[in-house]
């Protein structure tokens, strides 16, 4: 999809080529840093949206050394017990960073919180594991770190009758 734009009370998502792709009274814009380049003119300029490098670390579970929870543990860091007996854990964060490279260093930080939130036994994480990998991703965050979510434009759009199922193309 390259733009949005309304009318007669419907939003429509264009193709680069120009094409209709589909039209429905609500929109869900949810793209990432790319957000505020769909919306329209003046709610473009609203919307401001920084991507934020995350690494991940995954272990597999099984050793006396990994504790996997039954429910996720969230603190200062978090920890998931995974599909495929996988302890998965993190997050870095690092703004104005591109570099998609999984970094030896980010494990650390990842290992160090998960010994925190007590399910990683060990006094030297690092050392300690054989089979840790990990991931890269961003994140579209907000100067003040909110969501961003609401109407806009709402003095162009027709009511919306929330109770009636609409039909999409």
């Amino acid at each position: 999809m390259a733009r949005l734009d309304q009318a007669g009370g419907l939003w429509r998502a264009w193709s680069t080529e120009g094409e209709l792709l589909g039209q429905a009274p609500v929109a869900v814009i949810a793209c990432g840093t790319q957000t505020g380049a769909l919306l329209p003119a003046p709610d473009a300029a609203k919307v401001t949206l920084s991507p934020v490098r995350g690494q991940i670390s995954w272990l597999p579970t099984g050793s006396d050394s990994v504790r996997a929870p039954l429910v996720p543990v969230a603190g200062a860091g978090y920890a998931i017990h995974a599909p495929g007996a996988q302890l998965v854990f993190g997050a870095t964060l690092q703004h104005h960073d591109p570099d998609p490279t999984v970094r030896t260093a980010d494990h650390q930080h990842n290992l160090t919180q998960a010994q925190r939130l007590g399910v990683i036994r060990a006094s030297d994480p690092a050392a300690t594991f054989d089979g840790l990998a990990g991931r890269v991703g961003w994140r579209a965050v907000t100067p003040d770190r909110l969501p961003v979510i609401g109407a806009v434009a709402q003095a162009t759009l027709a009511p919306v009758d929330h109770a009636r199922p609409v039909d999409h193309p």
